[in-house]
């Protein structure tokens, strides 16, 4: 039997985050005990989920989701088991503060579906949100780099965004400016 509809599994796999947004419940200002999920207990999960698959025919997309997933060490070890053992498709939501490393974008480019990056505004509104000066300059850059570097359309590119009365004049700016970086969805 095969199903049309895909399953998508939703995993913070860490609570650890290097910007200090005041919003965010993983603020890195925030004092408090950080979590990261064994990666063991991923990959057996992982072999559950391929048996589901194999079982039904559905396809599976497991997202992860942090704090700022690409901290989590295992990630990209987890995901390449995840896509060629397990036969499992993987997205993650990040920040963007990493997409200039060329490791990162690498590992990104081989073995994710998806790659979904937050950004709540243009420019410098996008900074004193996420009170980091430089972040949407930087992020700017590592979409960039990525779309450049990318194979085909893979990874879908996604931007996700929150809108609210302090951005919500500049939504359209920012839908036209993140297809012109190459974003191929915006949430």
């Amino acid at each position: 039997m095969m199903s049309s509809s895909k399953l998508v599994v939703l995993w913070r796999v860490t609570e650890v985050c290097d910007l200090p947004c005041p919003f965010c419940a993983y603020s890195r200002e925030l004092r408090r005990p950080r979590q990261s999920v064994g990666p063991e207990r991923v990959l057996a999960f992982g072999k559950v989920l391929k048996e589901y698959t194999e079982a039904t025919g559905r396809e599976v997309l497991v997202s992860w989701l942090g704090g700022e997933p690409l901290l989590w060490k295992p990630i990209f070890e987890v995901s390449q088991i995840f896509r060629r053992e397990f036969g499992l498709q993987v997205s993650i939501t990040t920040n963007g503060t990493r997409l200039n490393d060329d490791t990162v974008r690498q590992a990104l480019l081989a073995n994710f579906a998806e790659v979904t990056i937050s950004l709540d505004g243009m420019g410098a509104d996008h900074d004193t949100c996420r009170q980091t000066a430089g972040l949407y300059a930087r992020v700017e850059a590592g979409v960039r780099r990525l779309v450049a570097e990318r194979p085909g359309q893979a990874p879908h590119l996604r931007v996700n965004t929150i809108l609210m009365r302090g951005n919500l004049y500049q939504f359209e700016s920012l839908c036209r400016t993140v297809a012109q970086w190459g974003v191929e969805s915006l949430t």
